[in-house]
């Protein structure tokens, strides 16, 4: 089990017998409250305090029948005679705080202006109590919140206009509209209800404040975009209902943030939902979770952002300071959220722990659509995240994102740690459609370690492909520990992931009926002193428009395999380059026609080793170092020499020469590795079957013996030798000869 599902498991088992936040659709269905007294009927549109409210004209006004049901204690419904179309207030308006309160407007009539609000801190409306509603009004000129919520359970606010001067709306300072309000509903820290549903705001147009269209600071259990019966009823955020799809979502309206759930101090926001909303437009950020900077429960936790069109923003969705165990999108049909059009990322997290990003379509959905004009996700110094999944109460939930359209990387991973990386179309779609991010596919830098990309499990594989970049990048001389296991890089071999490959791919080499081309520049690219990485478990890196796997600039100490088929690059399958590119070894996987050279090593890169790798049927040759080109080659001395061939009975035995075992501090181990194959054009030999491997003696004398059969084989030999402590070497050679080509001088140049 890796670290992120370990961390998630043990936190699941110590919450197991507490609310459980993280139904991804709405769960318990809470049927609105009627109120307990009769109905009030606003006939005046001044702002005194008349408080009769009986069946009389000219004796109710929306101050004094708020009042009156503050007076009785019992809840009341306010209604508003039809003349009644606008109220300009002249401080904020009482508090509600009696249970069952309603006050509703019609198709947002009448207007409540709060032009004439003069103090900083002066609200509209202001719920402090429960099961009250405010639903039908429309509210413009705020000061500091339209409707803010203080406390209580089972409130709603539903089918308002906030900010926006009218439904018919086209800008923010227009039809009486003169400044933007601070926020349109600010949920306060005692507005909680564990357990059930403290407000539930749906239906509404937020647009048009200066900070938040939704403000949730250290609040609880609230339902964004979902009704009392529990169907979707999404809020449009920062836009109108008209005209939604593609990049264009109606007027543009714009908050600063769209919704923003908060930590007030220790208190986080918990348990809230965001569900079915239209985030468009706003100045900043469409979604944000902030914590409080512990990473623990107790900061903005277990909260769902699920199927929302979250687009034109500056960015989609942002996690920072702790942001701890919430989930974005879903393992459900629906559960998802489109994320793309925005100027920035599509996802940033930042220093936020344990979180789920999964079954998101995050960059252009088609060519018609706008991209996210940065990254896609990029996670920065998190510890945990699982892209594709979330782990909860003993169980994992997973679907893949698709992950494409984006400017620059799809995922960049910035100093993030025990990251996990799923099922993930990453510039493609399922359908085999290539959707290209702007560079690389997935970026992993500035010191992140222990990140994992696939996990070695065919059904958790992800196709990293199309993209205008590189499949995957690990750069940096701190970036360390990575893990690039079992996917597809180049190439799509089954083309649904979101419950499993429908067709998964069998071990081995691919047959090209199963497999879909989807090129990235080079497939794999480790660089810049990045140390210590890992490529393994049967990747599949095909069919990219350079090299395979290319480590350069100082990579070292790096493993590329086992068991990796590295096949049809149009360049070489391995390339290492540069001075300090020392110390990787390939183990014990497949090279095979390629454009290029199986390996190459060159530009001054030196004491890298390969173990047991098969290398075949390339465009160049199975191993070539100091060449400069692959196209041509001047033979580097140091081979091993296989000196006799004997067979008898259908057996053969090889021996041959090569550097002598030496003991010691300063001593040193030769392994030599024999295949057999066809002979390269070049008359090298090269390695498409593992015979045997043998270590020198302190002569420098080898020997294998292998069951041959009835037909007699070609075979080549390359070696890895190595100094222990002090001698600190270890360093691969080409193949030798083939021992079917006569023992003929070569020439300085081989063409071929």
């Amino acid at each position: 089990m890796n670290k992120a599902k370990l961390a998630g498991l043990i936190l699941a088992l110590l919450l197991a017998l507490g609310p459980r936040p993280w139904a991804t659709r709405a769960a318990e269905v809470e049927p609105p409250r009627v109120p307990m007294g009769g109905a009030l009927m606003v006939d005046r549109s001044d702002d005194t305090n008349v408080t009769t409210c009986s069946v009389a004209a000219s004796d109710c006004t929306l101050r004094g029948a708020i009042n009156k049901v503050n007076l009785s204690g019992v809840g009341q419904e306010i209604q508003f005679e039809p003349a009644i179309t606008q109220v300009n207030l002249s401080a904020s308006l009482p508090a509600l705080t009696t249970t069952g309160t309603v006050i509703r407007g019609t198709a947002g009539v009448p207007r409540i202006n709060g032009a004439n609000l003069a103090g900083s801190g002066d609200d509209m409306f202001t719920l402090d109590t429960g099961d009250a509603r405010i639903t039908g009004l429309t509210m413009i000129n705020g000061r500091r919140s339209d409707i803010m919520v203080k406390s209580g359970a089972s409130n709603q606010i539903d089918n308002n206009y906030l900010g926006v001067a009218s439904p018919s709306a086209t800008d923010c300072l227009t039809d009486g509209a003169t400044r933007m309000g601070s926020v349109g509903i600010w949920l306060q820290e005692n507005v909680s209800a564990s357990g059930g549903t403290s407000v539930w705001i749906h239906g509404n147009v937020i647009g048009c404040h200066v900070f938040d269209g939704i403000s949730a600071i250290g609040a609880d259990d609230t339902k964004i975009g979902i009704d009392p019966a529990g169907a979707a009823s999404g809020n449009w955020v920062g836009t109108t209902v008209a005209k939604i799809g593609g990049s264009y979502t109606g007027e543009i309206l714009p908050n600063r943030h769209g919704i923003t759930l908060d930590a007030a101090g220790a208190n986080g926001a918990r348990r809230n939902f965001i569900r079915n909303n239209v985030v468009a437009n706003n100045t900043q950020i469409g979604v944000s979770l902030e914590g409080n900077g512990t990473n623990d429960i107790n900061g903005t936790s277990g909260n769902t952002i699920a199927a929302n069109l979250i687009v034109n923003n500056l960015t989609g969705i942002w996690l920072s300071h702790g942001a701890f165990w919430n989930v974005i999108g879903g393992a459900a049909d629906g559960d998802g959220n489109a994320v793309y059009a925005n100027t920035n990322n599509g996802i940033n997290v930042y220093d936020s722990d344990l979180n789920g990003i999964l079954g998101n379509t995050i960059g252009a959905q088609d060519l018609a659509t706008a991209n996210n004009g940065v990254t896609g996700i990029l996670i920065a110094n998190g510890k945990s995240n699982w892209i594709g999944g979330i782990f909860v109460v003993l169980t994992a939930f997973e679907r893949g994102n698709v992950i494409g359209g984006n400017g620059d990387a799809g995922i960049w991973l910035s100093g993030a740690s025990n990251t996990t990386v799923t099922r993930n179309w990453i510039g493609n779609t399922p359908s085999g459609a290539i959707r290209p991010n702007g560079r690389d596919g997935i970026y992993i830098d500035d010191g992140a370690y222990s990140n994992t990309i696939g996990t070695g499990v065919i059904a958790q594989l992800n196709v990293i492909g199309g993209n205008n970049g590189d499949g995957v990048v690990i750069a940096g001389s701190a970036t360390m520990s990575n893990a690039v296991r079992l996917n597809d890089i180049g190439v799509n071999s089954a083309l649904s992931l979101l419950n499993g490959p429908s067709a998964p791919r069998r071990p081995g080499a691919p047959q090209a009926a199963e497999t879909l081309a989807l090129p990235n520049d080079n497939g794999i690219v480790i660089r810049g002193g990045a140390h210590d990485n890992t490529v393994a478990d049967s990747n599949w890196i095909a069919e990219n428009r350079n090299n395979g796997v290319w480590l350069h600039t100082g990579a070292a100490e790096n493993i590329i395999g086992p068991n990796n088929v590295i096949f049809n690059n149009d360049g070489d399958g391995i390339a290492l380059s540069d001075a300090a590119t020392v110390f990787n070894t390939v183990l014990t996987s497949t090279i095979y026609a390629n454009r290029g050279d199986g390996i190459r090593e060159y530009r001054s890169a030196t004491n890298n080793a390969w173990v047991a790798t098969r290398t075949y049927a390339n465009g160049g040759l199975g191993i070539d170092q100091a060449a400069e080109s692959s196209a041509t080659n001047i033979p580097s001395a140091g081979w091993p020499v296989i000196t006799s061939v004997v067979r008898a009975g259908g057996i053969v035995t090889l021996t041959g020469t090569s550097d002598p075992a030496l003991p010691g501090l300063f001593g040193n181990t030769t392994r030599v590795y024999v295949f057999h194959s066809g002979l390269d054009p070049s008359g090298y030999g090269e390695g498409q079957t593992f015979v045997r491997e043998a270590t020198t003696d302190a002569n420098g004398i080898w020997r294998v013996t292998y069951i041959e059969g009835a037909t007699p084989r070609c075979y080549s030999a390359y070696k890895r030798s190595f100094g222990f402590f002090l001698s600190g070497y270890d360093s691969g050679s080409e193949f030798s000869p083939s021992t079917c080509v006569p023992k003929l001088a070569y020439v300085p140049r081989v063409l071929r």
